[in-house]
C-alpha cells in the first residue's frame, strides 16, 4: 500500500511541475540572474583584494635592504 501512495505523490508532483513549468522556468532563470550578478560582483572583490595585497608585498619588497648578510655585519 506505501509504494502505491508514493508513486500517486510522485505523480502528483509530476503534474503539478509540468503544468508550472513556465513559472518555475522563470523563477530559476531569475534566481540564476542573481546568482551571477553576486557571483561577478564577489569575483571584482576578489580581484581588488588580491592586487591590494600584491601590491603591500611589492611595496615591503622595496623597503627590505638588499643584502640581508651586511645588515648582520653591521650589527656585529
Amino acid at each position: 500500500m506505501l509504494p502505491f501512495i508514493a508513486g500517486l505523490a510522485t505523480g502528483v508532483i509530476g503534474v503539478i511541475a509540468y503544468k508550472n513549468r513556465n513559472t518555475i522556468k522563470q523563477k530559476i532563470q531569475d534566481n540564476a540572474k542573481i546568482a551571477q550578478k553576486f557571483a561577478q560582483n564577489k569575483l571584482e572583490q576578489s580581484k581588488e583584494f588580491a592586487s591590494e595585497i600584491k601590491e603591500r608585498i611589492e611595496a615591503k619588497k622595496s623597503d627590505a635592504p638588499c643584502c640581508p648578510h651586511s645588515n648582520k655585519e653591521e650589527n656585529k
